[in-house]
């Protein structure tokens, strides 16, 4: 599907280049093992640092249970003399963490590492038994694509040997040909000798595969408890081989190491203890009865001691067992854990092999992308928290057991900061500023400062979670605990965290509103201030290329611009409170705002500052989204701005300039005031009192300006072409008359034509007035009257008309075409921000979308087929499901009972009350529509629906959930009761409720990797599919090592390869590409949503087009189950997929599910004549193909050649063709037997 764009702005500015981006080095490296043999590690990258070295290292089954340590390179002994070599000890060089690979002028290809243990320290005791537990939990694996070398002093004599090996090593490529080709297949089938037994062999595989089908409903039902295949059942058709649920069949957890390992009551050790290297104890209950252990934890390692439960003695025991680390210690004392330990990593092996096989990745590769790990214990960012609305039954987080170690994390939890008794806090502004200010001239450059920046906004985002939990949960007081609670403020972790003001009036709606502008002012300053970079970047470039080879410093090169600055900022939403969660100012706490006040105002416009710096890096940064000056009267004095009042300037003691309060960037909309009358003055004008405003600010959205401006920009382009014709065809007359009288002087008239066309194509396009928007028209405050202020009232009544009366209809038209997907109401309302259209105008896109609904239009240029059902019925799901986050948030302000001593009782409640049709709720819900909906009258949902067949109860579900961080059971709930006194949710279905977050992180980590992937398309759509490849490889890699491997946008990138792949004729290659696609989208937790419902159709026809239908079938089941969780049985890819399902099973003569999914396939085609007709053609196929019916087979063509010559004409080619069916099956009708009619 196509992607929204996530930043027109930037999109707009940047250039495409076609050169390559960036060539990577790669290094090859081995490490010793515990038994002294070399081991080869993966193809690692020069720009790796030592400390991700380290890390992938101790990854190892043979290294995973080791902290406190360091790595070494083991320098060659460059020596003849085999006998003094030996004798020689082996130097060895240090690594530092902090360097990168190619920084390590110590390190050379080919050499082999060790890893060396450090002494312990306190907190370094405390890491290595977490270490433990969580490698028992989640036991490492072998690398499956590495091998061993044959002994450290061939690998690091003879480098060669080294580059031998790296050959026969696989290296993680998006080529990788780990699937069996059809090519290979057929090769397997001609070199088999016996031609019976090969006959045989292939009929009893076609038997089982038929025998498998047959198992299988059409059609495919959609279940919750079938969401997660491989947890309790693996029935309707959804084979556990479609990757979900693996995780979940964990045997491992059967293998008993031990009870327990905690921290011991004697701790912590006496001083005298200490004085002799004492650090901790530990209590280790062995899996064998009655068997306790008291370990003593010093600098060198761990030792049984003498101690008893009751009896105090640090001094060792009689066999003390000194070891280096803990799993050493218990391999001696237990048998049982030296047995079950390798028992775990034999199972972990065992399981790895299964998920190898599935999803046709290699171990390594699992880890590079970081999909090995469980969902909920690794990727635990906002918007995988936002999307995870279910868990299954099995999920560790359900069950809950006996840990001491856990009752410890939780009594002592810091919400967030670590090592606080170390005086460990992290200045998040400053950390966050210095990334921003990195030098980003170079590639290399721009990739450290993208990575630097999208590594703190992440760790930002967690610490702000963190905080919020210790907020709710009572650990952290407010810092103005006398003011009344909807004015608390919080500092902790050097986060400052407000709530979004509660009052008992409608301006809880403006609160809300105006946080969520704030936010979005934030990123569009960011965008701004990123344009402006990268056009200082490319003139700096061109600099370095004129002095390249000249001794001379190049200006701007080594002093920093100062620049406007904001802050890192996240809004939380839990359970209807909002927490605005930003940085620090630094000297913000200490000094008066006034103080520090360099631009705008803090009280309204009273009075308002514009320092001459401050004014200049404001200028400069909304120059991109053409705002313009604005002339404000204060106090008899005129103060320019660019920016709106109310907007702040504050000037740090760090000297920089922070911008605040930007929820006002862009300019208001019109549609939304000029029909009411409370804000328009005496004179009957728009005019805005934006401190008193009754509701929100109904501001435009960003997108729309940048939209708007092109759109100036092509109509003058246009205008000017047009007008350069008109006046060529006035003087075409004179050109004749000039042309005639030159044949009779002689002249060549060919001359005279090229110089027409010379003139024609050199014509220049004058470049259309700048567009600047003054933010302040339209409002109360005094301004001077000057032509600016007329010209910005007139831009902003453009913009307004603009989006009614052409980004609307542009996005019907899109929705028709299939251009613009709208699956669910996540891609809904990405649909709706990328044209620029706000979601308060979801009435007006949901009655057109009914208005459509069976419609074909047909033009010149295409045929425009009827809206989908499921535009409308989504349209109305998501104007519920913001509601119902309106109920919870005023439930809360009127701190209803149950809300906060039992959230899940309240939830289930809510729930209830929705899908009962309970009066009390739906009349809320009707009038929180009636006021921001312009009184929307719902026709699915609710108790007077007239519509309520198209009611589909799991999808109002999961967006319900998904907006207000609901997550519940994946069991089948019974929608039908409606008794009193029935339940359909129960408190206990209701198992977490975790934030919703919105941040500033962009969608793509670094912006030249969305371009490539543009660009990449550009060149597929041209069929460049090479070019297209190298691009699409090269976003790849950009975002691999900007982000990590294991983000969505990687996921974006692997299926595009494998589209592109497929379009090169290699399946083999493309399904790899997709698969690793959907296995880091399983691993991250998006279960579903669009993108993996899509990439298990890719998967499926892939493996269909390899000739592995079994597999493919599984994979199409479940993106339909997929879609139609998301969207309902009529989204507008339901029907196609059956089809492609019909074609599947006509493809291995399996007619019956066929017929079936071609019958379900019409059933969803209802009201779209085109896909019905597409349909019948279909079933005429199978019937003419299997049963011989002809006379059935014409009456479903006639049926299709009558929509077809409705739409196209009898003379179009389509329809001759259905024309010419139709004869071939009325003339074997007549017969009445015959050969089978073939395609």
């Amino acid at each position: 599907m196509g992607e929204p764009a996530e930043s027109t702005l930037i999109m707009a500015d940047r250039e495409q280049k076609e050169e390559p981006v960036i060539k990577e080095d790669t290094i090859s490296l081995s490490v010793k093992l515990p038994n002294g043999l070399p081991y080869l590690l993966p193809m690692l990258r020069a720009s790796e640092t030592v400390q991700h070295l380290k890390q992938l290292v101790l990854e190892m089954p043979e290294f995973c249970h080791i902290t406190s340590c360091h790595l070494e390179a083991i320098v060659p002994v460059v020596d003849t003399d085999l006998e003094k070599k030996k004798k020689k000890k082996t130097p060895s060089v240090i690594l530092h963490e902090s360097k990168l690979l190619s920084e390590c002028s110590e390190l050379r290809e080919g050499y082999c590492l060790k890893v060396v243990c450090d002494g312990y320290t306190r907190q370094g005791i405390v890491e290595h038994i977490n270490r433990l537990r969580w490698i028992i939990a989640n036991p490492r694996t072998p690398f499956t694509n590495v091998g061993m070398v044959d002994s450290v002093e061939n690998n690091t004599d003879s480098p060669e040997r080294v580059e031998e090996t790296k050959g026969d090593t696989k290296h993680v490529s998006i080529e990788e040909n780990d699937v069996p080709s059809s090519d290979s297949r057929e090769q397997h089938k001609l070199t088999s000798n016996d031609p019976d037994l090969l006959r045989r062999k292939l009929k009893n595989e076609r038997k089982e595969m038929l025998q498998k089908l047959k198992k299988e409903i059409i059609p495919v039902p959609i279940t919750l408890e079938a969401f997660f295949p491989g947890d309790e059942q693996e029935s309707n058709g959804l084979d556990a081989s479609t990757l979900s649920g693996i995780e979940w069949k964990d045997d491992s957890k059967n293998i008993l190491c031990f009870e327990s390992i905690s921290f011991s009551g004697w701790n912590p050790p006496p001083r005298c203890r200490e004085l002799v290297g004492d650090l901790a104890y530990i209590q280790v209950n062995a899996a064998e009865s009655n068997a306790v252990f008291h370990v003593t934890a010093t600098f060198d390692g761990f030792y049984v001691n003498a101690s008893r439960h009751q009896v105090f003695n640090p001094e060792p025991s009689r066999n003390p067992f000194h070891s280096r680390t803990m799993v050493e210690l218990l391999q001696k004392i237990s048998p049982s854990f030296k047995k079950n330990f390798s028992l775990l990593f034999e199972e972990a092996a065992r399981k790895e092999k299964e998920m190898e096989s599935k999803s046709g990745l290699g171990q390594f590769d699992l880890v590079t992308l970081g999909v090995t790990a469980k969902p909920d214990e690794t990727f635990n960012d906002a918007e995988t928290q936002r999307k995870t609305w279910l868990k299954p039954m099995k999920c560790p987080n359900l069950s809950h057991s006996f840990d001491l170690n856990r009752s410890y994390e939780g009594v002592h939890d810091g919400y967030g900061i670590v090592g606080v008794e170390r005086g460990m806090l992290r200045d998040w502004n400053d950390e966050y500023q210095l990334c921003i200010e990195m030098p980003s001239v170079t590639i290399e450059e721009k990739m450290q400062r993208c990575a630097a920046i999208d590594r703190i906004q992440k760790e930002f985002v967690e610490a702000a979670i963190n905080a919020v939990r210790g907020i709710l949960n009572g650990h952290i007081p407010p810092i103005n605990p006398d003011d009344p609670p909807h004015v608390h403020a919080y500092v902790y972790n050097q986060i400052f965290i407000s709530l979004a003001s509660f009052r008992s009036d409608d301006t809880t709606v403006a609160s809300y509103s105006a946080s969520n502008q704030d936010l979005l002012g934030v990123k569009s300053l960011n965008e701004a201030m990123e344009v402006i970079r990268a056009r200082e970047s490319a003139v700096t470039r061109k600099k370095m290329s004129e002095s390249a080879g000249v001794d001379q410093p190049i200006p701007g090169r080594e002093k920093k611009k100062a620049s406007l600055h904001t802050l890192a900022t996240v809004l939380i939403d839990s359970l209807g409170c909002r927490f605005i969660a930003q940085s620090i100012i630094p000297g913000i706490l200490q000094n008066e705002q006034n103080d520090l006040l360099v631009y705008g105002s803090v009280d309204y416009g009273q009075t308002v500052k514009s320092e001459a710096d401050a004014h200049g890096l404001w200028q400069n940064a909304v120059e991109p989204w053409y705002i313009g000056k604005s002339d404000m009267m204060i106090q008899g004095k005129e103060i320019s701005l660019f920016a709106p009042v109310e907007c702040k300037g504050i000037r740090g003691s760090d000297d920089r300039i922070y911008a605040l309060d930007l929820l006002r960037l862009t300019p208001f909309d019109l549609n939304y005031y000029e029909h009411r009358s409370e804000y328009h003055n005496k004179s009957g004008e728009i005019e805005i009192d934006v401190k008193t405003a009754s509701r929100y600010l109904a501001l435009l959205r960003p997108e729309l300006i940048q939209l708007y401006a092109r759109y100036r920009e092509l109509e003058n382009q246009q205008k000017q072409i047009l007008e350069h014709k008109e006046k060529m065809s006035k003087s075409k007359t004179n050109k004749d008359q000039h042309e005639n009288a030159s044949e009779k002087a002689g002249a060549p008239a060919a001359e005279t034509n090229s110089n027409e066309a010379r003139d024609t194509d050199s014509i220049e396009i004058e470049p259309i007035e700048p567009m600047r928007i003054d933010l302040n028209v339209f409002t109360s405050y005094p301004q001077a009257e000057n032509d600016e202020k007329q010209k910005s009232r007139q831009y902003v009544q453009q913009l307004s008309s603009y989006l009614v009366e052409v980004r609307i209809p542009h996005l019907i038209e899109d929705i028709r075409k299939c251009t613009t997907p709208v699956v669910d109401g996540d891609t809904l309302t990405r649909a709706m921000h990328s044209n620029g259209i706000n979601m308060r105008y979801l009435p007006r896109i949901a009655l057109e979308a009914l208005s459509l609904e069976g419609v074909i239009s047909t033009s010149a240029s295409a045929i425009l087929l009827p809206m989908s059902r499921s535009v409308y019925e989504l349209c109305e799901i998501e104007m519920i499901s913001r509601s119902v986050k309106w109920i919870i948030r005023a439930d809360n302000h009127s701190n209803v009972s149950s809300m906060k001593r039992k959230p899940a009782v309240y939830i289930a409640d809510l729930l209830n009350k929705l899908f009962q049709n309970s009066d009390q709720l739906w009349s809320r819900l009707f009038e929180r529509m009636e006021q921001h909906y312009n009184g929307f009258v719902l026709k699915i949902w609710g108790p007077q629906a007239k519509m309520s067949s198209r009611a589909y109860p799991l999808v109002l579900l999961r967006r319900v959930c998904q907006i207000n961080g609901i997550v519940v059971k994946p069991r089948n709930y019974d929608f039908t009761s409606l008794e009193k006194g029935s339940s359909i949710f129960l408190p206990n279905d209701i198992v977490d409720i975790v934030p919703v977050c919105k941040s500033s992180i962009p969608e793509w980590p670094i912006p030249e990797a969305r371009d490539c992937l543009e660009t990449a398309k550009v060149h597929l759509a041209q069929k460049d599919f090479v070019r297209a490849c190298e691009r699409a490889n090269e976003a790849l890699t950009l975002v691999s090592q900007v982000a990590s491997p294991a983000h969505i946008t990687v996921a974006t990138c692997c299926s595009f390869v494998g589209t592109i792949l497929h379009h090169l004729n290699d399946p083999s290659a493309a399904l790899v590409a997709q698969k690793r696609c959907l296995a880091l989208l399983d691993r991250l937790a998006l279960r579903d949503n669009v993108q993996i419902a899509h990439a298990h159709n890719n998967v499926g026809m892939l493996y269909h087009y390899i000739g592995q239908t079994d597999k493919a079938i599984p994979h199409l089941r479940r993106s339909l189950y997929l879609l139609e969780l998301l969207g309902g049985p009529f989204h507008y890819e339901s029907s196609a997929l059956y089809l492609k399902m019909a074609s599947v099973y006509t493809q291995t003569n399996y007619y019956e599910m066929a017929v079936k999914c071609v019958k379900e396939a019409l059933c969803r085609a209802e009201g779209n004549e085109f896909q019905e007709a597409l349909c019948r053609r279909s079933y005429a196929q199978i019937l003419a193909a299997h049963t011989n019916d002809f006379q059935q087979a014409f009456k479903q063509e006639k049926l299709a050649y009558d929509v077809y010559k409705r739409l196209f004409g009898p003379k179009h080619p389509r329809t001759k063709e259905i024309a010419q069916w139709m004869e071939a099956y009325l003339r074997q009708s007549v017969k009445g037997k015959g050969s089978t009619v073939k395609r």
